[in-house]
């Protein structure tokens, strides 16, 4: 049923094409209502600096997912950190002022609010260059069942839970996703038209 709803105004959905989850997942808020979309909404500042040029700029936007990477990282503890890593755009990857025209730019992130409900996205795709193709990241990665906003985030208070877990099965060029939800003290395992709950032991080695 979800599938047909979805086609209704997406006719080129398929539930056998595999879709990347982040870009799912923006899909599916722009068809949520509003009050519950401001559920997901951060609000964040992205600081442009010049390398080379004497140039500076603010821009005040929306967040409504969080990457982090998981290759090379242990934990949540070591991977969210490098939210706050600066970020190069030079050479083949430069920034387009519309005076300056293209420049090198470093770009730093600052987190303004979090959402009442954060998404976190793992990055477990990544693209070999060598190779020419998407590999998928398998390395053991620990995430919290709760964390203290302020140990991550400078300036933020809250707790949050752990309420639900995206899983994926398969390569980087198809599989399955499943999904795990917490309802009370309990895990359930959706699996497309199957839903079973899950034990503490079946959900710590996923």
């Amino acid at each position: 049923p979800f599938c047909n709803i979805w086609k209704e105004d997406d006719p080129y959905f398929s539930p056998r094409h595999q879709e990347d989850a982040e870009e799912f997942f923006h899909r599916l808020l722009s068809k949520l209502p509003k009050d519950v979309i401001a559920t997901f909404e951060g609000k964040q500042t992205s600081k442009l600096k010049g390398i080379s040029v004497d140039f500076s700029k603010e821009v005040n936007e929306n967040f409504y997912l969080i990457p982090i990477p998981v290759k090379g990282y242990k934990s949540f503890a070591d991977s969210v950190p490098t939210v706050y890593n600066p970020q190069m755009f030079t050479e083949n990857n430069q920034y387009r002022d519309d005076q300056l025209g293209n420049i090198d730019v470093e770009l730093t992130l600052q987190i303004d609010s979090l959402p009442k409900t954060i998404v976190f996205l793992l990055k477990r795709f990544d693209y070999n260059l060598q190779t020419k193709r998407r590999v998928k990241i398998t390395n053991e990665f620990y995430f919290p069942l709760s964390f203290n906003a302020d140990e991550y985030f400078s300036g933020q208070k809250g707790y949050y839970y752990l309420r639900g877990v995206i899983t994926h099965s398969g390569t980087a060029e198809g599989g399955h996703y499943n999904a795990l939800i917490r309802q009370g003290k309990e895990w359930v395992d959706f699996d497309d038209t199957e839903s079973r709950k899950i034990t503490p032991t079946e959900f710590n080695e996923l």
